[in-house]
């Protein structure tokens, strides 16, 4: 009985609302408590209590490697992720394109000195915040700052300025020899309502560590204690650095099986001409909600298929990209949490991943052969979720061209993790409102971003893309093609992708396809 709060021992992982972030999670509680590592493929095979806890009786010990505290010293190494979000800051030093700014609204007047006392304890508690990157002896390090103290910032909302534009201004570059890697701002803007901004840039933070941050702040703001924080981001780089030795090997043997017959080109029809050099603040962007019942249908063909939603969506997506396309063979890339330690799941820092999904959507399969391939395809990439992406270009010696991204041009992501998160919040003891404002940022890191967000009873998408290749009206054509193809296959896993048609007639939409984009790469 879920609603109770307590769950049968038959009842299964995925029906009762798990999904691969909490999987991720599960599994690493698993291992921390039991000592026994649970491969993704056995949580899909026998997703039950009962199931799990049969393999835990008999499977051997296989500790977690463990996460020490590192000791103090002038510098500690970075991540791989560090790295390159640290070469590529120093290559558009006045770039925006790693911020990742927030939003709220607040219901009343904040008190100023509360306010500052709990983003000073905010830094004080998640280091990263005061980490400082440089270079020393021509190698890339982090230096951990003693606490300062930080003020937030207050720009005024002058006459006929738009909120956008308010917004647009606080965003600003960050030095990233100079923290703190995080800012605060407050903005009256009428009556009893202030605007309250908050802006991290993505080599201190990742996604998961902004909600860290929102619950944190708030409890601050409050007088609510906090639990220690058990372990520091350096400490995780630390152990990330020396993984690379063993765990890191073995899953780079997978992912280059995966790529042993080339890098195939997504051949986007576009309306405009590819740049010469990619261009990150030309970005728009685009939102729809699915029907109630197209959602329910996705929902309920995830749990007769054995698959989670990702895995369905991610499947149809690949569906509607080979009739865009024309091809059968496409890489997406998708991000994962990268939190494989329970120890570090209340952690900031950088630690999503990216994953090439590479699948291949035949003209002669029929979609439930394929929805199975992608389900197997995506169990084996989790399980092999840890091998760093830089680290994957880097062997896989793909020619570097400037107008694209490696591997792929196109990323496809699941947002599972705010379900039941109210966008409301009442902040405990002071009784004041909070909620998130709807800002949309100008920016674009590839072609295409599709983001989906599962809201318990429809599911909503946000689609980014690049102004200098899309026109808005083609972005709309896109979304009603997605719609069409979800509808299709919602309802028939028999059919042929061939079979499958889109809404629009592509052929007589005026497109560019720059001759020097066509061909895959093999190396």
């Amino acid at each position: 009985d879920t609603e109770a709060g307590s769950i049968s021992s038959d009842a299964g992982f995925f029906e009762v609302g798990g999904h691969s972030l909490n999987a991720t999670v599960l599994l690493a509680r698993v291992q921390k408590k039991f000592s026994v590592r649970i491969p993704w493929y056995y949580l899909f095979a026998s997703p039950t209590v009962k199931g799990l806890a049969e393999y835990i009786e008999r499977a051997s010990v296989e500790k977690e490697a463990a996460i020490d505290r590192v000791e103090d010293r002038d510098y500690y190494p970075l991540s791989s992720a560090q790295e390159r979000l640290f070469v590529m800051q120093r290559m558009e030093v006045d770039s925006t394109e790693y911020n990742m700014p927030q939003v709220f609204v607040l219901g009343e007047a904040p008190d100023s000195e509360r306010l500052h006392d709990a983003l000073n304890q905010l830094i004080q508690r998640h280091e990263s915040l005061r980490t400082s990157f440089e270079l020393v002896d021509g190698k890339p390090v982090q230096r951990i700052c003693d606490p300062m103290r930080y003020s937030i910032e207050t720009p005024r909302l002058e006459r006929g300025m738009a909120i956008e534009d308010l917004i647009e201004r606080f965003i600003r570059p960050f030095q990233l020899d100079c923290p703190p890697l995080i800012r605060l701002a407050m903005a009256g803007l009428g009556g009893d309502e202030w605007l309250l901004m908050m802006d991290v840039h993505h080599i201190a933070a990742d996604g998961l560590s902004l909600a860290i941050l929102e619950r944190d702040f708030t409890a601050l703001y409050s007088g609510r204690p906090l639990p220690p924080v058990s372990f520091r981001y350096r400490d995780f780089a630390n152990w990330h650095n020396r993984m690379k030795d063993n765990l890191f090997i073995r899953q780079e043997t997978f992912w280059l099986e995966r790529f042993s017959g080339g890098i195939p080109l997504l051949h986007i029809p576009t309306d405009f001409p590819r740049p010469k050099e990619k261009i990150f603040d030309a970005g728009g962007q685009a939102s729809f909600e699915l029907t109630a019942g197209l959602s329910g249908q996705l929902n309920e063909l995830a749990s007769q298929s054995g698959c989670t939603l990702f895995m369905v969506l991610l499947a149809m997506f690949n569906v509607f990209l080979a009739k865009l396309c024309h091809q059968e063979a496409i890489i997406v890339g998708t991000p994962v949490s990268g939190r494989r330690s329970a120890d570090i799941q209340d952690t900031v820092g950088m630690f999503v991943n990216t994953l090439a999904m590479k699948n291949e959507p035949l003209g002669t399969s029929r979609f439930g052969e394929f929805l199975e391939d992608v389900r197997l395809r995506s169990i084996q990439a989790f399980e092999n979720q840890d091998y760093p992406f830089e680290d994957l270009v880097d062997r896989l010696k793909a020619p570097r061209i400037a107008n694209r991204n490696p591997l792929f041009d196109v990323i496809f992501a699941l947002h599972n993790m705010w379900q039941n998160k109210e966008e409301d919040r009442v902040i405990g003891g002071t009784g004041m409102k909070l909620t998130r404002y709807p800002y949309e940022r100008g920016a674009s890191i590839c072609d295409m971003i599709w983001t989906g967000r599962d809201n318990g009873r429809t599911i909503g998408f946000s689609v980014q893309y690049n102004e200098k290749l899309f026109a808005a009206p083609t972005i709309q054509r896109f979304v009603d093609d997605f719609i069409r193809t979800l509808e299709c296959l919602a309802t028939d896993c028999n059919i042929q992708i061939k079979n499958i048609t889109l809404a629009h007639n592509l052929l007589e939409v005026e497109q560019t396809l720059l001759q020097e984009d066509e061909g895959d790469f093999d190396f």
